[in-house]
């Protein structure tokens, strides 16, 4: 059997405390009942109970809990990389729909409440089918559907980008000391790892499957379409008539007008 460093350090400090038991003076309220017993070589000493008076016993139920963050949440829409942290994901792991949840051993497993399958369909080119179940609805009533997965990959393939506005002269420097880009992205995402892979998101006619195809394999694939915000919600907000219209291939007004909804309610205090 392997012992961990962990189990000699449990050993180490229980014989410290027979140690420390057997130490104690009379004073002490600890006390300690033993049992002899004869065998041919003589007595031998048989370890008793021992019982530490005052000591509360365990009762299950009720009680408080008392939980210590460094950080407070600050945004619900926490794939923006100014508003990204750690305490938001706390928060929003289970309230915003996605396709898998991760366990606390850090597996994945199919959000099956909101899913009925996700899959691998085709090895070459890598191409993974999304089925959201019929009755997976928004809490006004309005459908998840594919309209929700095509924004998440518009928002974070990085796929569009627009002149830069703080851009004068090539070699310019900003107030960090890093050059100014000619580009800026439209949308200010977190990461486009594995998003950035997909070549194209598709959908079914009622919109409730959703079939990405990888331009290159991306193993990692079901960590992907989690934290889904509403594109309804968006399109309404952004002044988009269809958000399944706007191309990720160039830059367009509409685009751009998503963007900006995104940056500006992505902060807590500024919905």
């Amino acid at each position: 059997m392997r012992t961990t460093k962990r189990s000699k350090f449990a050993a180490l400090a229980v014989g410290f405390a027979l140690v420390a038991a057997a130490c104690s003076d009379d004073s002490d309220s600890t006390t300690t009942t033993a049992a002899t017993e004869e065998t041919g070589g003589g007595e031998t000493t048989v370890a008793g109970e021992t019982t530490v008076p005052g000591t509360d016993p365990v009762t299950e139920g009720g009680g408080t809990v008392t939980y210590a963050a460094e950080q407070e949440y600050v945004s619900y829409n926490n794939g923006t990389s100014d508003q990204n942290l750690f305490a938001s994901t706390l928060v929003l792991n289970m309230i915003l729909p996605g396709s898998f949840i991760v366990k606390p051993d850090l597996s994945l497993v199919l959000w099956d409440e909101m899913m009925v399958s996700a899959e691998v369909t085709v090895e070459d080119p890598q191409t993974v089918e999304y089925v959201v179940k019929p009755e997976a609805v928004w809490s006004d009533g309005d459908p998840i559907d594919c309209d929700d997965y095509y924004m998440a990959w518009l928002a974070n393939s990085g796929k569009l980008s627009k002149p830069n506005p703080d851009f004068t002269t090539p070699g310019e420097l900003d107030a960090d000391g890093n050059e100014i880009p000619k580009a800026a992205p439209v949308f200010n995402t977190a990461s486009t790892t594995g998003y950035d892979s997909i070549d194209s998101v598709t959908c079914s006619e009622d919109g409730k499957t959703i079939t990405t195809v990888y331009a290159t394999p991306y193993p990692d694939w079901q960590g992907l379409f989690s934290g889904l915000l509403p594109a309804h919600v968006v399109e309404t907000n952004a002044g988009v008539e269809d958000i399944m219209a706007v191309d990720t291939a160039a830059t367009s007004p509409d685009a751009e007008a998503l963007g900006v909804l995104e940056h500006r309610r992505s902060s807590v205090s500024e919905r």
